[in-house]
């Protein structure tokens, strides 16, 4: 931890929308730019983030968020955030109704453990002991038993791949290696679910970089695309690599003209696979800013 004293106050105002897959690319510039420059600060300040002129937040923008917020409370100190909140009030409404204020607040350890009691919070991080309690409280909240379309399977192989992979080797030792957003809605074409996952780990393109050297000069969405064939692993080992046919098929499985997605981001990579009648097309984007660690985010009809 560094001293208050030796600490001075910094304000980050952020963009009128907060989201990193807008189809106005004005606004997911300014929402990448605002995050990078929170991953760049210095850890010898503090900082007021200054969220008052926010009118619109959507799921992966403010998870990203939550993780560098939470990164930050642990690790250098538990007030180096100090938030402004937006007034905007159907965003005060969806930051009330899900957790993220509380999330968003001053604290350490003891507020993540808040969190995790709170019935209400769609907001939780952790690391490996905390998955059996994380799919629980996601079927809960749901009021699902089961979760649609193998998505539990993806979680668990989400949060394996993340335990294995994010940060160079299994590790037990870390309060937090993941952090999630999850939530439910109906719209047009029915009830949904929306679960996402991110971490804060070396990034999918950086751990195909150094494992394959064909892809040394290639862009971050050509890297994750060919981590999620079958049979890719960091491992090199024969057997190995299936991970990510599990973590597709909740999409492959749904029903004809649900419109299922699935949506990865990391470093500057976009991979984005949405079920059409009865084609799953790929839309692969290279982003001009990086993200720090992957952000997997799962929508499902149900």
């Amino acid at each position: 931890f560094i001293s208050g004293e030796a600490m001075e106050w910094v304000t980050i105002k952020a963009p009128k929308k907060l989201c990193l897959y807008d189809i106005d690319e004005k606004a997911t510039l300014e929402t990448y730019v605002f995050l990078s420059q929170l991953d760049r600060l210095p850890n010898d300040n503090y900082v007021k983030l200054d969220l008052s002129d926010v009118k619109k937040v959507t799921a992966a923008a403010v998870l990203y968020l939550f993780a560098n917020v939470i990164s930050k409370q642990l690790y250098i100190s538990n007030n180096f955030y100090s938030v402004i909140l937006p007034k905007n009030t159907d965003v005060q409404s969806q930051f009330e109704c899900t957790g993220l204020q509380t999330a968003l607040k001053q604290g350490g350890t003891k507020k993540i453990e808040r969190m995790w009691c709170d019935k209400n919070s769609n907001f939780l991080c952790g690391n490996n002991k905390n998955i059996s309690g994380f799919l629980g409280k996601i079927r809960k909240l749901t009021g699902l038993s089961t979760l649609p379309q193998n998505l539990g399977t993806a979680l668990k192989e989400t949060f394996l791949n993340i335990n294995h992979h994010a940060y160079n080797g299994p590790t037990n030792l870390v309060d937090v290696t993941w952090f999630s957003y999850f939530d439910q809605g109906e719209d047009d074409k029915g009830k949904y679910i929306t679960a996402l996952i991110a971490d804060r780990g070396r990034g999918i393109p950086q751990t195909i970089k150094q494992t394959f050297p064909d892809f040394n000069n290639k862009r971050d969405c050509f890297c994750i695309e060919h981590a999620m064939l079958a049979g890719v692993t960091s491992t090199l080992e024969d057997g190995r690599g299936e991970g990510s046919v599990n973590i597709q098929r909740p999409v492959e499985l749904a029903k004809q003209g649900q419109k299922d997605s699935l949506l990865l981001l990391s470093g500057k990579g976009h991979f984005f696979l949405e079920k059409q009648k009865n084609t799953l097309p790929l839309t692969l984007k290279e982003m001009d800013y990086s993200l720090f660690g992957s952000i997997i985010e799962w929508r499902l009809y149900y």
